[in-house]
């Protein structure tokens, strides 16, 4: 291995595709890890996008986690969407949290919707609170709306209630009024009380009456006096 020097095998790669099988390559660099630098092997799967297949890409960088940085992999996937499938994307950042930093993996959602399914952004964001900012996935939520499923967002909320500031969910549902169904608002209200502020659930109530029955608003009301202001709750009733 020593008699081709790292540049040479690349530029002999580059200059005669045919001369080293996609496998061949694969299994000479994790063979011998030093014969092509990191670089090298980025700028040769960007250049040629049939060299190296994905499955292989995604074997290589996972069973050795310095031979591509973060960026270079990040870049790669986003100029090259069909490089590596959904699938390996999550579970190469599940795997190894430092790999790609968190605004990259929200740009690279926001941008390319169908790269991640929304299950898989859910259970990456519940599992690790601080890979994607409280704002990402407000934006991210509000942007697109079936991205992830009512009861997820809602279930992301009541477990870890700073993810989503109370301005945020209020506008949240005043905006898209389908989003959360009215019991689960209720419900979210009763148990975090200072999660909605008194205004704001009585203007989401006085505007849209089908939002929350009539029952729970006055058992909200008299279990917590000071929830709603005592001229509110004269109209409401």
């Amino acid at each position: 291995m020593g008699i081709i020097k790292t540049k040479s095998i690349v530029t002999l790669y580059l200059t005669n595709m045919k001369i080293i099988d996609s496998k061949s390559i694969v299994t000479l660099y994790l063979t011998n890890m030093k014969i092509i630098d990191s670089k090298s092997i980025v700028t040769l799967y960007l250049t040629n996008m049939k060299i190296i297949d994905s499955k292989s890409i995604v074997t290589l960088y996972l069973t050795n986690m310095k031979i591509i940085d973060s960026k270079s992999i990040v870049t790669l996937y986003l100029t090259n969407m069909k490089i590596i499938d959904s699938k390996s994307i999550v579970t190469l950042y599940l795997t190894n949290m430092k790999i790609i930093d968190s605004k990259s993996i929200v740009t690279l959602y926001l941008t390319n919707m169908k790269i991640i399914d929304s299950k898989s952004i859910v259970t990456l964001y519940l599992t690790n609170m601080k890979i994607i900012d409280s704002k990402s996935i407000v934006t991210l939520y509000l942007t697109n709306m079936k991205i992830i499923d009512s009861k997820s967002i809602v279930t992301l909320y009541l477990t870890n209630m700073k993810i989503i500031d109370s301005k945020s969910i209020v506008t949240l549902y005043l905006t898209n009024m389908k989003i959360i169904d009215s019991k689960y608002i209720v419900t979210l209200y009763l148990t975090n009380m200072k999660i909605i502020d008194s205004k704001s659930i009585v203007t989401l109530y006085l505007t849209n009456k089908k939002i929350i029955d009539s029952k729970s608003i006055v058992t909200l009301y008299l279990t917590n006096m000071k929830i709603i202001d005592s001229k509110s709750i004269a109209t409401l009733y």
